[in-house]
């Protein structure tokens, strides 16, 4: 087996791995041979996989499969299809509130229409693609533009007086957005100019942005290659004992242009995977690992509300969007992707990212483990506001598996144990995340406070015989003594 190539893509400078199907065969070995010993996207917090014979499953397969899924959802689960809505703090920076809302019967109907078309996704000329194919910065500027054409004013959550008291209650669970639907954007009433590209909002009337997130693949798989599907990655998270509801298989996302997802990191800061089967690009921005605690305390401070300050995952929450160039005031670097059909995104712990779509397409994704990720996952950001809607793993079977040492500070919830024997973890000491530990105390300073200790004594000794010749000088006349002499130390 030749070893997988490894090179920059031209469209976007993103380490790319290009693989064959046969290299896919041993996902966990594939992950720890060629991405985590070579720290493949280690820096970056991500890498891409070109697989160059995917014998992909069916377009018709996967549109049939998507389209009856959301057609049959029961009324006890919550549905997939949402739309999607924006708002501002400030019209001077491109960061956003975001929210996903219900959408109306006709909308759902729309939707598989046109996601059960398979032209949908073949060749197919968006304003969002026109952009792209003039260059990155030209997609920038219109998909942002796009945005503040149908964001509207708002807050970033609802306050409630009384629970927890104003400022808690804005990180509560469900995280309510002010929208109105009457207090449009002053730009919705105009059209979003753009020199080579075609106008995506015509009219003044907000056109709905749809998003199918997270089609839950249970019953089936569907073959990328012949060894190889997103549903059995055969990781070590197979281990854990019990099924955790959006780890235990993978998820289906249908898209149209301007459709996306906000800012975040992946649940227990696990590492993830996700492959574009059909259509249109995706576009991806990363924050490396290395900038994580660099981006949560500005996140917490962004010009939408801040109810988050008190909160200790704030990426858990969803709720923001905010341009590279916003972020980059910050000092806070920010890498883009394009991700194209054929193409696995694999991202790291603790890599923040959101993205658009830049029309129609289908991927799928899954959460998944590495021996490498045990450590961290310890570490992974939890908040009490969030409460059932975050998932906690339940790490004492895999530490015990993977790296037995740690298993009683784990136990006995030793965060200051754990810190002190993984402070050689660089990736750990990168991210910020680890509890300061007290200053250690070595033996010169051990041996500074015992002759510290000495000499006062030795002060207070002679202070109390000075008194006590004080005391007895009115009886008898005072005697020149010669002082006693300190008693050098050797440092």
């Amino acid at each position: 087996m030749t070893e997988p190539l490894v090179e920059y893509d031209a469209a976007d400078g993103a380490v790319t791995i290009i693989v064959s199907s046969d290299q896919l065969a041993n996902f966990p070995k594939f992950i720890n041979d060629h991405v985590i010993k070579k720290k493949i996207g280690y820096e970056e917090g991500f890498c891409k996989v070109r697989i160059t014979d995917a014998s992909d499953t069916t377009l018709e397969t996967l549109v049939q499969f998507c389209s009856q899924s959301l057609a049959t959802v029961s009324d006890d689960d919550e549905h997939p299809l949402h739309t999607q809505k924006f708002f501002y703090g400030s019209k001077v920076d491109d960061v956003f509130g975001f929210k996903t809302d219900v959408f109306s019967k006709l909308q759902l109907k729309r939707f598989i229409e046109k996601l059960s078309d398979p032209t949908s996704y073949q060749n197919v000329s968006t304003c969002c693609i026109q952009a792209l194919n003039i260059s990155l910065d030209e997609f920038e500027n219109h998909i942002w533009e796009e945005i503040r054409c149908v964001s509207s004013p708002g807050c970033a959550v609802r306050r409630v007086k009384n629970v927890k008291g104003l400022v808690e209650a804005a990180a509560l669970r469900k995280h309510e957005f002010y929208f109105d639907e009457d207090n449009k954007c002053s730009s919705n009433e105009q059209k979003i100019e753009h020199p080579e590209t075609h106008n995506c909002r015509k009219k003044s009337k907000k056109e709905a942005i749809l998003y199918a997130s997270g089609i839950p693949v249970k019953t089936t798989t569907f073959p990328i290659t012949e060894h190889f599907n997103m549903s059995e990655l055969r990781t070590i998270l197979d281990m854990y004992p019990h099924p955790v509801p959006g780890l235990s298989c993978s998820y289906m996302y249908v898209g149209k242009n301007h459709s996306g997802f906000s800012w975040h990191i992946e649940d227990a800061a696990l590492f993830s995977a996700n492959y574009h089967h059909y259509g249109a690009p995706s576009i991806w921005y990363f924050v490396a690992p290395k900038d994580y605690s660099k981006f949560v305390n500005c996140m917490k401070y962004f010009p939408l509300d801040l109810g988050h300050v008190t909160c200790n995952n704030v990426l858990g929450h969803k709720y923001v969007i905010a341009s590279k160039g916003y972020l980059g005031k910050f000092g806070i670097p920010v890498k883009t992707v394009i991700q194209q059909e054929k193409e696995l995104i694999i991202t790291y712990p603790f890599a923040a990212h959101m993205g658009f779509k830049t029309g129609w397409c289908i991927t799928e994704a899954i959460n998944f483990a590495d021996p490498f990720w045990v450590e961290p996952a310890i570490f992974s950001p939890k908040c009490s506001c969030l409460g059932d809607f975050q998932i906690n793993l339940d790490l004492k079977e895999i530490i015990a598996l993977t790296n037995p040492s740690l298993l009683p500070l784990y136990l006995d919830l030793d965060y200051l144990g754990l810190a002190k024997v993984l402070k050689g973890n660089k990736f750990l000491c990168d991210l910020g995340v680890l509890p300061q530990l007290p200053p250690e105390t070595s033996a010169y300073t051990e041996t500074v406070k015992i002759n510290n200790n000495n000499e006062n004594e030795s002060d207070n000794e002679n202070d109390s015989n000075m008194d006590l010749g004080a005391s007895k000088s009115e009886e008898e006349p005072l005697r020149k003594e010669t002082p006693p002499q300190r008693s050098s130390c050797l440092l």
